[in-house]
């Protein structure tokens, strides 16, 4: 096995972010993609990173297998944008610079089709469509957790992902929201959601919307941070609310250290195939062998 870690989102227009990490893991063909391997692995040896990601070639084709796995060991149960860009960068910076598409394949047959560019990568995942939220205890228990007024929302959905898309006005800044984290897991299974998506308008030149995403998949107790810093698949379900042929997001989590912002993407829509392209730019740095 070889070792590496990458950064998802880094870099669009003028814009630059530190992005979002996750630790790539390419298996030689001749190695089994074992489970309770990757299990271990990415629970004791990278169990600082939300996702570690792990490759593997298919004989005689360009196309991989990929699988990943949370900070606690567990299979991740769904699409993880800044995953497949992170081995998009992988694959390209380091197992083979002239490839320009390759395609991953999920355990659950979901196929993520890639274009590789030198520092950025373009995926293609599937549409998920939203409905407005009509629940108003559903509406009461997210604003608890996002601690914002019921005043600053326009409108609540839910997509077919399991991601509920909070559409906030300009009564409440985005960027001040401290979410109470005991609720967001206190009401996991109430609720039934994959992540809490808030989006709003921005002010910054050359982008549309300001983005965070919240989850208690993404929750980690020791750093007290139920953020995911920038969520590409939270893109699925985010396209169906706003409804344009193409946008771009800022994820303005920022680094304490560097103060730097979470990521940047740009998303077009696919209307024939229900589906979206989401480009974001990339870092891959090899560590260990």
């Amino acid at each position: 096995m070889i070792y590496f870690k990458a950064f998802a989102f880094t870099k669009l227009d003028s814009l630059e972010a530190i992005g979002n990490p996750a630790h790539v893991i390419i298996f030689d063909e001749s190695e089994e993609m074992d489970k309770k391997l990757m299990s271990r692995i990415s629970l004791v040896k990278f169990g600082k990173f939300l996702i570690t990601v792990f490759l593997k070639k298919q004989k005689n084709s360009d196309d991989f297998d990929l699988r990943y796995y949370t900070q606690y060991g567990e299979e991740w149960p769904s699409l993880c944008g800044h995953a497949a860009i992170c081995a998009a960068g992988v694959v390209k910076k380091f197992y083979d610079s002239k490839i320009s598409e390759v395609v991953f394949h999920l355990e659950n047959g979901i196929a993520i089709k890639t274009k590789l560019g030198d520092d950025s990568a373009t995926i293609n995942l599937p549409l998920a469509p939203a409905e407005p939220i009509r629940n108003g205890l559903i509406k009461k228990k997210i604003r608890e957790i996002l601690a914002v007024p019921a005043a600053a929302i326009d409108i609540f959905y839910k997509s077919k992902m399991n991601d509920y898309v909070v559409c906030l006005n300009d009564s409440f800044l985005i960027r001040e929201i401290v979410p109470n984290l005991s609720l967001l897991e206190k009401y996991a299974n109430d609720l039934d959601y994959r992540a809490m998506v808030v989006m709003q308008k921005t002010a910054v030149k050359n982008m549309d919307f300001e983005v965070r995403v919240f989850s208690h998949l993404a929750l980690n107790k020791e750093e007290e941070n139920g953020e995911d810093v920038a969520c590409g698949s939270a893109n699925c379900s985010i396209a169906s609310v706003v409804n344009l042929d193409s946008y771009k997001v800022i994820f303005p989590y920022q680094y304490n250290v560097t103060g730097k912002l979470g990521g940047l993407q740009f998303i077009s829509c696919d209307k024939a195939t229900s589906s979206i392209n989401l480009t974001g730019g990339y870092t891959a740095i090899s560590f260990a062998e």
